[in-house]
Protein backbone atom coordinates (compact mmCIF):
# COMPACT_ATOMS: atom_id res chain seq x y z
CA UNK A 1 0.00 0.00 0.00
CA UNK A 2 1.13 3.56 -0.59
CA UNK A 3 0.97 4.59 3.08
CA UNK A 4 4.16 4.33 5.13
CA UNK A 5 3.68 3.93 8.87
CA UNK A 6 5.84 6.03 11.21
CA UNK A 7 5.94 4.67 14.77
CA UNK A 8 5.34 7.05 17.66
CA UNK A 9 7.36 7.06 20.84
CA UNK A 10 6.23 4.39 23.32
CA UNK A 11 4.25 6.62 25.71
CA UNK A 12 2.44 8.47 22.95
CA UNK A 13 1.80 5.22 21.11
CA UNK A 14 0.24 3.52 24.16
CA UNK A 15 -1.90 6.58 24.81
CA UNK A 16 -3.02 6.67 21.21
CA UNK A 17 -3.93 2.96 21.21
CA UNK A 18 -6.01 3.47 24.35
CA UNK A 19 -7.86 6.30 22.64
CA UNK A 20 -8.44 4.09 19.62
CA UNK A 21 -9.88 1.31 21.77
CA UNK A 22 -12.22 3.61 23.69
CA UNK A 23 -13.21 5.86 20.79
CA UNK A 24 -16.70 5.46 19.44
CA UNK A 25 -16.61 3.95 15.96
CA UNK A 26 -18.29 6.15 13.34
CA UNK A 27 -21.61 4.83 12.11
CA UNK A 28 -20.25 4.61 8.56
CA UNK A 29 -17.65 2.01 9.63
CA UNK A 30 -18.54 -1.55 10.50
CA UNK A 31 -16.51 -3.58 12.97
CA UNK A 32 -14.97 -5.54 10.10
CA UNK A 33 -13.97 -2.30 8.36
CA UNK A 34 -12.45 -0.97 11.57
CA UNK A 35 -10.25 -4.07 11.69
CA UNK A 36 -9.28 -3.82 8.03
CA UNK A 37 -8.32 -0.14 8.33
CA UNK A 38 -6.81 -0.43 11.81
CA UNK A 39 -3.22 0.33 10.77
CA UNK A 40 -3.95 3.37 8.64
CA UNK A 41 -6.38 4.73 11.24
CA UNK A 42 -3.36 4.97 13.54
CA UNK A 43 -2.10 7.60 11.09
CA UNK A 44 -5.18 9.73 10.57
CA UNK A 45 -7.53 8.50 13.28
CA UNK A 46 -11.02 7.07 13.26
CA UNK A 47 -12.64 10.32 12.18
CA UNK A 48 -10.14 10.60 9.35
CA UNK A 49 -11.10 7.14 8.13
CA UNK A 50 -14.74 8.15 8.33
CA UNK A 51 -14.05 11.09 6.01
CA UNK A 52 -12.26 8.78 3.58
CA UNK A 53 -15.19 6.36 3.78
CA UNK A 54 -17.47 9.17 2.58
CA UNK A 55 -15.21 10.18 -0.33
CA UNK A 56 -16.21 9.37 -3.92
CA UNK A 57 -13.83 9.37 -6.90
CA UNK A 58 -14.29 9.11 -10.66
CA UNK A 59 -11.28 7.63 -12.46
CA UNK A 60 -11.07 8.38 -16.16
CA UNK A 61 -8.48 6.13 -17.80
CA UNK A 62 -7.53 2.71 -16.41
CA UNK A 63 -4.01 2.53 -17.86
CA UNK A 64 -0.81 1.86 -15.89
CA UNK A 65 -1.15 4.97 -13.72
CA UNK A 66 -4.92 4.70 -13.50
CA UNK A 67 -4.76 1.06 -12.39
CA UNK A 68 -2.31 1.90 -9.60
CA UNK A 69 -4.48 4.81 -8.51
CA UNK A 70 -7.54 2.56 -8.45
CA UNK A 71 -5.76 -0.01 -6.30
CA UNK A 72 -4.47 2.59 -3.83
CA UNK A 73 -7.78 4.39 -3.43
CA UNK A 74 -9.78 1.19 -3.03
CA UNK A 75 -7.39 -0.10 -0.38
CA UNK A 76 -7.63 3.22 1.46
CA UNK A 77 -11.36 2.58 1.89
CA UNK A 78 -13.11 5.32 -0.07
CA UNK A 79 -16.88 5.17 -0.48
CA UNK A 80 -17.13 4.77 -4.23
CA UNK A 81 -14.88 4.48 -7.28
CA UNK A 82 -16.33 4.96 -10.76
CA UNK A 83 -14.21 3.60 -13.63
CA UNK A 84 -14.43 5.21 -17.06
CA UNK A 85 -12.40 3.81 -19.96
CA UNK A 86 -13.99 2.86 -23.29
CA UNK A 87 -10.79 1.54 -24.87
CA UNK A 88 -10.81 -2.14 -25.79
CA UNK A 89 -8.41 -4.58 -24.13
CA UNK A 90 -5.99 -6.01 -26.70
CA UNK A 91 -3.24 -7.12 -24.33
CA UNK A 92 -4.02 -8.65 -20.95
CA UNK A 93 -0.52 -7.91 -19.68
CA UNK A 94 -0.91 -4.13 -19.76
CA UNK A 95 -2.61 -3.73 -16.38
CA UNK A 96 -2.60 -5.35 -12.96
CA UNK A 97 -6.40 -5.11 -13.02
CA UNK A 98 -6.93 -7.06 -16.24
CA UNK A 99 -7.68 -10.77 -15.87
CA UNK A 100 -7.27 -13.52 -18.45
CA UNK A 101 -9.92 -13.90 -21.16
CA UNK A 102 -10.54 -10.14 -21.19
CA UNK A 103 -9.53 -9.52 -24.81
CA UNK A 104 -12.22 -7.49 -26.57
CA UNK A 105 -13.79 -6.14 -23.38
CA UNK A 106 -13.88 -2.48 -22.45
CA UNK A 107 -10.98 -1.73 -20.13
CA UNK A 108 -13.29 -0.35 -17.44
CA UNK A 109 -15.48 -3.46 -17.41
CA UNK A 110 -12.45 -5.76 -17.49
CA UNK A 111 -10.96 -3.98 -14.46
CA UNK A 112 -14.07 -3.92 -12.31
CA UNK A 113 -13.89 -7.45 -10.88
CA UNK A 114 -10.30 -7.21 -9.65
CA UNK A 115 -10.98 -3.76 -8.20
CA UNK A 116 -13.91 -5.12 -6.24
CA UNK A 117 -11.80 -8.02 -4.95
CA UNK A 118 -9.28 -5.57 -3.48
CA UNK A 119 -11.91 -4.24 -1.08
CA UNK A 120 -15.52 -5.52 -1.17
CA UNK A 121 -16.68 -2.65 1.07
CA UNK A 122 -15.93 -0.08 -1.66
CA UNK A 123 -18.59 0.37 -4.32
CA UNK A 124 -17.00 0.01 -7.76
CA UNK A 125 -19.06 1.30 -10.68
CA UNK A 126 -18.48 1.52 -14.43
CA UNK A 127 -19.63 4.34 -16.69
CA UNK A 128 -19.00 5.24 -20.33
CA UNK A 129 -17.19 8.32 -21.61
CA UNK A 130 -20.48 9.55 -23.07
CA UNK A 131 -21.96 9.71 -19.58
CA UNK A 132 -19.35 12.23 -18.41
CA UNK A 133 -21.40 15.32 -17.64
CA UNK A 134 -22.38 17.55 -14.74
CA UNK A 135 -25.05 15.07 -13.64
CA UNK A 136 -22.52 12.25 -13.26
CA UNK A 137 -20.26 14.54 -11.22
CA UNK A 138 -23.02 15.22 -8.68
CA UNK A 139 -21.92 13.62 -5.43
CA UNK A 140 -18.36 13.15 -6.71
CA UNK A 141 -15.54 14.66 -4.66
CA UNK A 142 -12.65 14.22 -7.10
CA UNK A 143 -12.09 13.30 -10.73
CA UNK A 144 -8.75 11.60 -11.46
CA UNK A 145 -7.85 12.04 -15.11
CA UNK A 146 -5.40 9.47 -16.49
CA UNK A 147 -6.95 9.23 -19.94
CA UNK A 148 -3.72 10.00 -21.83
CA UNK A 149 -5.11 12.64 -24.20
CA UNK A 150 -4.61 16.19 -22.99
CA UNK A 151 -7.15 17.69 -25.37
CA UNK A 152 -9.83 15.60 -23.67
CA UNK A 153 -8.26 16.50 -20.32
CA UNK A 154 -9.05 20.16 -20.98
CA UNK A 155 -12.71 19.21 -21.38
CA UNK A 156 -12.64 17.31 -18.09
CA UNK A 157 -10.86 20.21 -16.37
CA UNK A 158 -13.57 22.62 -17.52
CA UNK A 159 -16.32 20.21 -16.49
CA UNK A 160 -14.87 19.94 -13.00
CA UNK A 161 -14.46 23.70 -12.65
CA UNK A 162 -18.12 24.23 -13.54
CA UNK A 163 -19.24 21.44 -11.21
CA UNK A 164 -16.93 22.52 -8.34
CA UNK A 165 -15.30 19.09 -8.24
CA UNK A 166 -11.60 18.69 -7.49
CA UNK A 167 -9.60 17.70 -10.55
CA UNK A 168 -6.36 15.71 -10.81
CA UNK A 169 -4.45 15.02 -14.03
CA UNK A 170 -1.80 12.26 -14.19
CA UNK A 171 0.38 11.38 -17.15
CA UNK A 172 3.78 10.01 -18.09
CA UNK A 173 6.08 9.93 -21.09
CA UNK A 174 8.69 7.21 -20.78
CA UNK A 175 10.88 8.00 -17.79
CA UNK A 176 9.18 11.35 -17.11
CA UNK A 177 5.86 11.84 -15.37
CA UNK A 178 3.74 14.38 -13.52
CA UNK A 179 0.43 14.97 -11.85
CA UNK A 180 -1.37 18.23 -11.20
CA UNK A 181 -4.21 19.16 -8.89
CA UNK A 182 -6.85 21.84 -9.25
CA UNK A 183 -8.90 22.36 -6.13
CA UNK A 184 -12.33 23.70 -7.03
CA UNK A 185 -13.98 22.76 -3.72
CA UNK A 186 -14.06 24.47 -0.34
CA UNK A 187 -10.87 22.92 1.12
CA UNK A 188 -8.49 24.94 -1.02
CA UNK A 189 -5.84 27.15 0.57
CA UNK A 190 -7.35 30.63 0.24
CA UNK A 191 -4.03 32.31 1.10
CA UNK A 192 -2.31 31.01 -2.01
CA UNK A 193 -2.87 32.81 -5.30
CA UNK A 194 -1.80 31.26 -8.60
CA UNK A 195 -0.80 33.56 -11.47
CA UNK A 196 -2.86 32.84 -14.58
CA UNK A 197 -1.84 35.61 -16.97
CA UNK A 198 -1.20 34.19 -20.42
CA UNK A 199 2.25 34.12 -21.97
CA UNK A 200 2.56 34.58 -25.70
CA UNK A 201 5.35 34.14 -28.19
CA UNK A 202 5.25 36.74 -30.93
CA UNK A 203 6.70 36.34 -34.43
CA UNK A 204 10.10 37.67 -33.38
CA UNK A 205 10.44 34.98 -30.72
CA UNK A 206 10.36 37.46 -27.82
CA UNK A 207 8.08 37.02 -24.83
CA UNK A 208 5.72 39.99 -25.07
CA UNK A 209 3.54 39.26 -22.04
CA UNK A 210 5.64 37.32 -19.56
CA UNK A 211 4.19 36.27 -16.25
CA UNK A 212 7.22 36.78 -14.01
CA UNK A 213 5.99 34.60 -11.18
CA UNK A 214 5.71 31.49 -13.34
CA UNK A 215 9.01 32.18 -15.09
CA UNK A 216 10.81 32.71 -11.78
CA UNK A 217 9.35 29.51 -10.38
CA UNK A 218 10.48 27.38 -13.30
CA UNK A 219 13.93 28.96 -13.33
CA UNK A 220 14.73 28.84 -9.63
CA UNK A 221 17.49 26.59 -8.30
CA UNK A 222 15.17 24.16 -6.53
CA UNK A 223 13.34 23.43 -9.76
CA UNK A 224 16.51 22.89 -11.78
CA UNK A 225 16.61 19.13 -11.20
CA UNK A 226 13.24 18.56 -12.89
CA UNK A 227 13.33 21.37 -15.45
CA UNK A 228 13.95 18.92 -18.29
CA UNK A 229 11.01 16.84 -17.09
CA UNK A 230 8.86 19.98 -16.99
CA UNK A 231 9.78 20.93 -20.56
CA UNK A 232 9.20 17.41 -21.89
CA UNK A 233 5.81 17.09 -20.20
CA UNK A 234 4.73 20.52 -21.47
CA UNK A 235 5.81 19.67 -25.03
CA UNK A 236 3.96 16.34 -24.82
CA UNK A 237 0.71 17.87 -23.59
CA UNK A 238 0.82 20.70 -26.12
CA UNK A 239 1.34 18.13 -28.87
CA UNK A 240 -1.73 16.21 -27.71
CA UNK A 241 -3.71 19.44 -27.54
CA UNK A 242 -2.80 20.24 -31.14
CA UNK A 243 -3.22 16.79 -32.73
CA UNK A 244 -5.81 15.17 -30.43
CA UNK A 245 -3.66 12.04 -30.15
CA UNK A 246 -0.62 10.74 -28.32
CA UNK A 247 2.95 10.93 -29.57
CA UNK A 248 3.88 7.91 -31.68
CA UNK A 249 7.42 8.00 -33.04
CA UNK A 250 7.02 4.64 -34.80
CA UNK A 251 3.80 5.24 -36.71
CA UNK A 252 4.45 8.94 -37.24
CA UNK A 253 8.21 9.57 -37.71
CA UNK A 254 7.57 13.31 -38.14
CA UNK A 255 6.38 13.45 -34.53
CA UNK A 256 10.02 13.46 -33.40
CA UNK A 257 10.97 16.69 -35.15
CA UNK A 258 7.74 18.43 -34.15
CA UNK A 259 8.17 17.37 -30.53
CA UNK A 260 11.75 18.68 -30.42
CA UNK A 261 10.64 21.99 -31.94
CA UNK A 262 7.84 22.27 -29.39
CA UNK A 263 10.33 21.53 -26.60
CA UNK A 264 12.49 24.46 -27.76
CA UNK A 265 9.49 26.79 -28.00
CA UNK A 266 8.39 26.01 -24.46
CA UNK A 267 11.97 26.57 -23.32
CA UNK A 268 11.99 29.97 -25.00
CA UNK A 269 8.63 30.85 -23.55
CA UNK A 270 9.83 30.49 -19.97
CA UNK A 271 12.96 32.48 -20.87
CA UNK A 272 15.23 29.56 -20.02
CA UNK A 273 18.84 30.26 -20.94
CA UNK A 274 20.27 27.09 -19.40
CA UNK A 275 21.87 24.26 -21.36
CA UNK A 276 18.90 21.95 -20.76
CA UNK A 277 18.10 20.24 -24.04
CA UNK A 278 17.00 16.94 -25.52
CA UNK A 279 18.71 15.22 -28.43
CA UNK A 280 16.94 13.05 -30.96
CA UNK A 281 18.85 10.04 -29.64
CA UNK A 282 17.25 10.57 -26.22
CA UNK A 283 13.73 10.10 -27.53
CA UNK A 284 14.07 6.39 -26.78
CA UNK A 285 13.68 7.38 -23.12
CA UNK A 286 10.22 8.69 -23.96
CA UNK A 287 8.99 5.42 -25.45
CA UNK A 288 9.78 2.91 -22.70
CA UNK A 289 6.99 1.50 -20.55
CA UNK A 290 7.85 1.49 -16.84
CA UNK A 291 5.11 0.07 -14.60
CA UNK A 292 7.30 0.78 -11.56
CA UNK A 293 7.30 4.49 -12.45
CA UNK A 294 3.51 4.42 -12.62
CA UNK A 295 3.48 2.92 -9.14
CA UNK A 296 5.70 5.68 -7.75
CA UNK A 297 3.68 8.48 -9.32
CA UNK A 298 0.36 6.92 -8.34
CA UNK A 299 1.57 6.50 -4.76
CA UNK A 300 2.42 10.18 -4.50
CA UNK A 301 -0.78 11.25 -6.22
CA UNK A 302 -2.86 8.96 -4.01
CA UNK A 303 -1.43 10.62 -0.92
CA UNK A 304 -2.67 13.95 -2.29
CA UNK A 305 -6.11 12.44 -2.84
CA UNK A 306 -6.15 11.29 0.79
CA UNK A 307 -5.24 14.84 1.87
CA UNK A 308 -8.27 16.06 -0.07
CA UNK A 309 -10.47 13.40 1.55
CA UNK A 310 -9.21 14.39 5.01
CA UNK A 311 -9.99 18.02 4.14
CA UNK A 312 -6.40 19.07 4.75
CA UNK A 313 -5.74 22.53 3.27
CA UNK A 314 -3.35 22.64 0.33
CA UNK A 315 -2.61 25.02 -2.57
CA UNK A 316 -5.57 25.41 -4.89
CA UNK A 317 -3.37 24.57 -7.87
CA UNK A 318 -0.06 22.75 -7.99
CA UNK A 319 1.92 20.13 -9.88
CA UNK A 320 4.44 17.39 -9.14
CA UNK A 321 7.14 16.38 -11.64
CA UNK A 322 9.11 13.14 -11.43
CA UNK A 323 12.30 12.27 -13.33
CA UNK A 324 12.88 8.51 -13.12
CA UNK A 325 16.34 8.75 -14.70
CA UNK A 326 17.57 10.63 -11.65
CA UNK A 327 14.81 9.32 -9.36
CA UNK A 328 13.96 12.83 -8.26
CA UNK A 329 10.60 14.48 -7.79
CA UNK A 330 9.69 18.12 -7.21
CA UNK A 331 6.34 19.67 -6.26
CA UNK A 332 5.59 23.25 -7.25
CA UNK A 333 2.76 25.72 -6.87
CA UNK A 334 1.79 26.28 -10.46
CA UNK A 335 -1.43 26.15 -12.45
CA UNK A 336 -0.03 23.94 -15.21
CA UNK A 337 -3.38 23.39 -16.94
CA UNK A 338 -4.03 27.11 -17.44
CA UNK A 339 -0.35 27.62 -18.25
CA UNK A 340 -0.62 25.16 -21.15
CA UNK A 341 -4.10 26.21 -22.19
CA UNK A 342 -2.83 29.75 -22.70
CA UNK A 343 0.23 28.41 -24.50
CA UNK A 344 -1.58 26.62 -27.31
CA UNK A 345 -0.73 29.39 -29.76
CA UNK A 346 3.00 28.68 -29.60
CA UNK A 347 2.63 25.14 -30.96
Amino acid sequence: MFIHYNACCNSDYVSFIQQMETAEKPKSLTEDEAKVYDRQMRLWGVNGQKKIREFSVILCGVNDIGAEMAKNLILSGIKQLTLIDDTVVNDERTSLLIKKNSIGMLRSEASREVCQQFNPSVEVKVESVKSLNETLLEGCDLLVDANGNFKFSLHLHHLCSVSKVNYMCCTSLGVYSFYSMNCFSSNEDKNFEVPTKALHLDDSGKNSDVDREIVNLVNNKQFRSVKKCFLIICAKLLFEMKHDRMLDFKRHPDDADEFLAMFDKVKARIMDRSDVKIAKEELINLTVRLPALSSVLAGTASSTVIDAALENPFPSKFAFFFDALNFFGQPCKIDLISFLKNSAAIS
